[in-house]
């Protein structure tokens, strides 16, 4: 780094938030300013990795004019020396994958609030022409009133239209593969409904904890997201009304023809029902009360 361990360029880093395998995150100040951003840099094995270059490079291009508040953004893209690094609004909540690893019950009290914004967030950006291509709930921060920001968007693809749907280049196949559509994992073009597949299983993890495949193979777990049935999320999750469980099912089709046209028509369902039986109740208010006693 420029003038010390302290720096990147000219923004002041106050400290690392987590450390990923290509990419570390920290928190950090630009001096001029006195504005907190996030910076997202290379860790040192991966600095001289053309492939995580672009993808750095890739991410600025995708999200560079994106404004909506549930949407993370992306101002510029940096270096210092040998270090890549982009700059992205700062933003102090964990990932969703947490809250619901740590914090079930607030994740329960706050999903009709989450799932609502993560809809809000991918039919934004699927406006913008763009499909995020690896939904899941560790690329959305998330307060604990269920307010969420999307994330990461180094593998997203432009949705493809008219001619250049049949005749552009194959992609790569890329993705998580607990949350991959059946397209993506053949390597076909990607659309929408590839976005509304993975949204579908980020719904039932949500939910049940659970999620709707695991396989004790990369292949056997594939296989299920191709062929498998499509299982009910009650099975997890008692609470969960059928209507809910019937949405996540249609999100979860195999074809994509299947599945709900837009992120703007599952909105529309989901004014229409209920998501729980009974709603939980605030976790918050349960310690409190066990406190009183």
């Amino acid at each position: 780094m420029g003038r010390g361990l302290d720096y990147l360029g000219k923004y002041r880093i106050i400290r690392m938030v987590r450390s990923g395998h290509t990419c570390q995150i920290y928190e950090a100040m630009d001096d001029f300013d006195h504005k907190k951003f996030a910076i997202k840099a290379l860790v040192p094995e991966q600095r001289k990795n053309k492939e995580e270059i672009k993808a750095l490079q890739h991410e600025l291009a995708v999200a560079k004019d994106f404004d909506h508040d549930n949407v993370i953004e992306v101002y510029e893209i940096g270096t210092d020396g040998s270090v890549y690094f982009l700059v992205l609004e700062l933003s102090p909540h964990p990932n969703l994958k947490l809250m619901i690893r740590n914090d079930f019950e607030m994740a329960l009290y706050r999903a009709p609030t989450i799932i609502e914004q993560v809809f809000i967030s991918l039919g934004y950006m699927n406006d913008q022409g763009w499909v995020h291509s690896d939904v899941k709930p560790d690329n959305f921060l998330v307060s604990n009133e269920g307010d969420i920001k999307l994330i990461d968007f180094a593998i997203s693809e432009k949705i493809r239209t008219g001619f250049s749907r049949w005749f552009a280049s194959k992609p790569r196949i890329q993705g998580t593969m607990s949350y991959m559509s059946p397209e993506q994992i053949r390597g076909e073009a990607l659309m929408p409904q590839s976005d509304i597949y993975s949204a579908g299983i980020l719904f039932y993890e949500l939910l049940s904890r659970k999620l709707p495949y695991t396989g004790e193979s990369s292949d056997e777990l594939l296989r299920k997201h191709i062929s498998g049935d499509i299982p009910d999320v009650r099975t997890h999750n008692p609470n969960v009304t059928e209507e809910c469980s019937e949405l996540i099912k249609q999100m979860l089709a195999k074809k994509p023809e299947n599945r709900p046209k837009s992120f703007k028509s599952i909105l529309n369902s989901i004014s229409r029902i209920r998501i729980f039986r009974a709603m939980p109740k605030d976790p918050l208010e349960n310690k409190e009360q066990d406190g009183d006693e």
